[in-house]
């Protein structure tokens, strides 16, 4: 058997026993590498959260008053058409930023999911930091992942 192979249960070490640390993204709410889902009825603001955090991470701004690392962000938004997408952009009065990348359907292609090789790419690039889920909008392609 392999080094590090755990050949029975009994040889798991106690979780108690181990150290654990927590890089946030935002502090104490969303860790580094870590998978978040956004759940609420529809109409809500769960597009508007979203984009808030987004905007946050990628200018390395406060959000609601939590220190965030900032790290490119791509968003990805197969719901709103662009005039919704840059109403929200502006009325949160998220800046224009290079770190921050918006696939919606208004480019030439549709945005892919979640397993295309593009957005692995993106994830890997700078190691990556957390995905947005938004709960029940997944498989219609709304979702971020803040790299």
């Amino acid at each position: 058997m392999p080094a590090g192979t755990i050949s029975d249960v009994s040889a798991l070490p106690p979780v108690w026993d181990m150290n654990a640390t927590v890089e946030w993204l935002v502090d104490d709410m969303i860790p580094r590498a870590s998978v978040n889902l956004i759940s609420a009825e529809s109409g809500t603001g769960k597009t508007w959260l979203a984009y808030a955090i987004a905007g946050a991470v990628a200018h390395g701004a406060t959000f609601i008053g939590r220190p965030v690392a900032q790290t490119p962000v791509l968003y990805i938004d197969g719901e709103n058409p662009l005039y919704v997408v840059k109403r929200n952009l502006t009325d949160l009065r998220i800046a224009r930023n290079d770190a921050l990348r918006v696939w919606g359907g208004w480019n030439a292609e549709e945005p892919p999911g979640p397993d295309d090789d593009r957005i692995t790419a993106f994830a890997t690039a700078a190691k990556p930091a957390a995905d947005l889920g938004l709960a029940g909008r997944i498989r219609a392609g709304r979702r971020a992942v803040l790299d």
